[in-house]
């Protein structure tokens, strides 16, 4: 089960570690910044292939991704 409000937050804490702007993170993982600023925000979760991209930008897994 998806803890989204745990993705929501590593997404952001992965990017800021990376110190990396939104637009710079979005480049990377090949989204619309507004589909990224999403991700953040909580509006939308990423799809499994996305999370993986995502895991894979920040060195974890989906698993530490998901935990609080």
């Amino acid at each position: 089960m998806l803890n989204e409000n745990a993705i929501m937050v590593n997404i952001k804490r992965g990017r800021e570690s990376l110190g990396l702007e939104p637009s710079e993170m979005a480049d990377r993982l090949g989204v619309e910044l507004r589909v990224y600023k999403m991700y953040e925000s909580g509006v939308k979760t990423p799809g499994n292939k996305m999370l993986f991209r995502i895991a894979d930008a920040f060195g974890k897994t989906v698993d530490e991704l998901n935990r609080d």
